[in-house]
């Protein structure tokens, strides 16, 4: 059986979700729809183990560090339109 992968998660994010090790860290980039921010989901966010980084209003975009398994949750949740894996920054 194959497993199904929400269409909102990015295709990076799902090779991570395939690949990853039990409790790995990611830094991810969620798009919020409009009217939902991280403190509206603040509990749900809480309960994935989500770190919150930086959250931009002006292009709604959340950057965090969860384990790569709860990329599928993060997805799911009412308000998450778009989870992709960012993409680190090394000098």
């Amino acid at each position: 059986m194959k497993l199904q992968l929400p269409s909102n998660l990015g295709s990076r994010a799902k090779r991570e979700v395939l690949r990853s090790s039990e409790g790995q860290i990611v830094l991810c980039v969620a798009e919020l729809a409009p009217n939902t921010t991280p403190k509206a989901l603040e509990l749900e966010l809480l309960a994935l183990e989500v770190k919150v980084r930086s959250w931009n209003a002006t292009t709604r975009l959340l950057t965090a560090e969860l384990p790569a398994a709860r990329l599928v949750e993060l997805a799911a949740l009412n308000g998450v339109v778009y989870v992709e894996l960012a993409q680190q920054y090394t000098p």
